[in-house]
């Protein structure tokens, strides 16, 4: 009778078992949606009654292994079945006592018997080497493209002397095409000269006006090539200017410059990216004299003036000015305050307004026009070679 008693008193005693968040509660109608149908994780299953002491024991060990950080890669859930609501499952599989923890995998319908300490630990370890052996574990995540930093001083520095070569190319095709027309007027005056002896006497007038006419005719060869030139030069520099500033700007933009100057698609520079253009965000800094994503740089814009393309205009007569039209000097955004031409008081190497035009920054001596006239009219041009550019 006291035995009796002791199992009614237990039966009328009955807890709240494996309610915590992360256990699947698991019944007769929902069993094949969850557990059967599922070919993506493994299910760690208690079959418990609620009345059961050991049960009651093993709820919290049972539940403080969903959370184990050994398992936060394995493909595993967990679930609790009551036993006595749910008798057509515990026939099935054959549950004699409480609690019995069943591991089912790949096939649903041949469960593996867990039968460790019911510890935590025990069940971790189990767990996690059963989830390894039949391929339960989260694949490592694909590996973050890098991020870089991009040193703008460095790209643009490269593209700048990239261009000083195309300005220096120009500069030898000009002189080899001058010196073409001017071989061209020796021999107009030798056939004036020739022509000359024949109608020395009644040709005098005729003499002065042909060999003017091929004079002035050359002349005009030489101005028209010059004028050409220039023209030439200037939409290069304007080209430079362009993909300068657009690189600039889509630096401020944060865009990716690598995939960006690619799309510029310029056979004219070509840009190493090594750890002097560009370094990768996060990777150890080194030492290389350049201030990484500075846009605007005053270091750059501060430099020494470059004897070449930055010379003063000492020497040459200046021509009469021209209109202030096409300068190429014109206070554009290029020269000493966002990073190419020299110190303040030397701006005239890319973009002072006066002094030099054009002929300061490329032309020293050889200054293409006026003081103001830069590419101007006719009269920036045509004055300007008797003290500029002979």
């Amino acid at each position: 009778m006291r035995i009796l008693s002791a199992f009614a008193l237990i039966a009328a005693q009955v807890w709240a078992l494996f309610e915590d968040e992360g256990i699947e509660t698991l019944t007769s109608d929902n069993w094949a949606e969850k557990v059967d149908s599922d070919e993506e994780n493994a299910w760690v299953v208690t079959f418990y009654a609620d009345w059961c002491p050991y049960c009651k024991t093993f709820s919290d060990e049972f539940s403080a292994a969903i959370s184990d950080p050994e398992l936060a890669d394995k493909k595993i859930k967990f679930g609790a079945l009551d036993v006595m609501a749910n008798r057509d499952l515990t026939k099935k599989y054959g549950i004699k006592r409480s609690p019995t923890v069943k591991i089912f995998g790949k096939d649903k319908e041949t469960p593996e018997d867990y039968v460790g300490q019911r510890k935590t630990a025990d069940i971790v370890s189990h767990v996690s080497e059963f989830c390894t052996t039949n391929e339960f574990v989260v694949a490592a995540p694909e590996p973050k493209e890098p991020e870089y930093t991009y040193n703008i001083d460095a790209i643009i520095k490269t593209i700048s002397d990239a261009h000083k070569k195309r300005v220096a190319a120009a500069s030898v095709e000009l002189a080899d095409a001058v010196k073409v027309l001017e071989g061209e007027l020796g021999e107009d005056l030798k056939e004036v000269k020739e022509d000359f002896q024949k109608r020395l006497e009644q040709l005098a007038s005729d003499r002065k006006a042909g060999l003017q006419a091929a004079y002035d005719a050359v002349q005009q060869k030489i101005t028209d090539k010059k004028s050409e030139h220039a023209l030439s030069i200037a939409n290069l520099d304007d080209e430079a200017i362009t993909v300068v500033e657009s690189i600039i700007a889509k630096h401020k933009e944060n865009i990716e410059l690598a995939e960006y100057i690619d799309t510029l698609e310029k056979d004219w520079f070509n840009i190493t990216w090594d750890y002097t253009t560009r370094r990768q965000i996060g990777a150890p800094a080194q030492d290389t004299g350049y201030a990484y994503g500075a846009v605007e740089s005053a270091g750059y814009a501060a430099g020494p003036i470059d004897p070449v393309v930055a010379p003063t205009l000492a020497g040459g007569l200046p021509s009469a000015a021209g209109p202030a039209v096409g300068l190429y000097g014109a206070q554009a955004p290029y020269g000493a305050q966002q990073g190419y031409g020299v110190q303040q008081q030397q701006r005239g190497a890319y973009n002072q307004q006066s002094a030099g035009g054009y002929g300061r920054g490329y032309g020293a001596q050889r200054g293409y026009g006026a003081a103001a006239g830069g590419y101007g009219a006719r009269a920036g041009y045509q004055g300007g070679y008797q003290g500029g550019y002979y």
